[in-house]
């Protein structure tokens, strides 16, 4: 019985460490982002909603819509 609570403490401490990192972000309307893993870029956002990264690894970086690259011919 001792064992059960512990190993039952033991996964909710990790649990609410795991939370508490921030595991989930939230893209706004008229933002994109794009999720960098120790730099290297792991995907890009460009719908609006509740996104999932992994805590500590990830890194968001978010833009405004707003900004639209330009491949035409300088002028």
């Amino acid at each position: 019985m001792k064992k059960l609570v512990t190993v039952l403490v033991v996964i909710a401490v990790v649990l609410i460490i795991f939370f508490v990192l921030g595991p989930f972000y939230i893209l706004e309307e008229g933002q994109q982002a794009v999720v960098t893993r120790f730099g290297k870029i792991v995907s890009e956002e460009k719908e609006a909603g509740l996104k999932f990264k992994m805590p500590v690894v990830d890194t968001v970086v978010r833009y405004s819509k707003k900004i639209v690259a330009w491949d035409g011919d300088a002028q």
